[in-house]
């Protein structure tokens, strides 16, 4: 009885997961300066310009493309075709769902932003940095009651962001069908 109780739970988990799209191996963005040190843009500036961002290594984002015509829903919609950019620093063009790997500057890191068509429909999106640091204390403090969170928050905005972790939030470009 057991095993058939196992079974039921294990094709009914299955199922939830069969709309949800595999996402393909990651790929780097590309530098727009042809000088760059790997994924650090601005490595062969920061001698002469010391003021530049420093380089924090790799953040790894998700693109995913969302069709949502009318009366049925916003739904994944798979092999959408973007141009990614962050800034002026760096491009990608990516089908998705997929990871993009793009260079970490902390809270100097630029918006990304999506450009992509959706089952030929245009569909945008972006993604800035948020401090996950912050984040975590805030959150610690809002589990213990609302002293908790005044102390997390103090604690928050009194410590320099500096060596805060930062991390993108993920893409979601969304084609809205309009009625005919």
């Amino acid at each position: 009885m057991r095993l058939v109780a196992c079974g039921v739970v294990i094709l009914a988990l299955g199922g939830c997961a069969q709309g949800m799209s595999d996402i393909g191996p990651p790929i780097t963005v590309i530098p727009n300066d042809a000088g760059a040190a790997g994924l650090d843009v601005y490595g062969p500036q920061r001698a002469e310009n010391p003021g530049l961002p420093v380089f924090r290594g790799e953040s790894v984002v998700q693109v995913r493309t969302y069709i949502d015509p009318p009366g049925a829903g916003n739904r994944e919609e798979a092999k959408g075709s973007c141009e990614i950019t962050g800034g002026s620093l760096y491009t990608a063009s990516v089908e998705t769902p997929r990871k993009i790997v793009v260079p970490n500057y902390g809270a100097r890191s630029p918006d990304i932003v999506a450009l992509c068509d959706v089952d030929g429909h245009t569909a945008s999106a972006s993604s800035a940095v948020f401090n996950r640091t912050k984040r975590d204390i805030q959150n610690v403090g809002a589990s213990n009651g609302l002293l908790g969170l005044f102390v997390a928050a103090m604690v928050a905005e009194a410590v320099s962001d500096e060596n805060d972790d930062f991390e993108y939030v993920p893409i979601a470009a969304s084609a809205e069908i309009a009625e005919e």
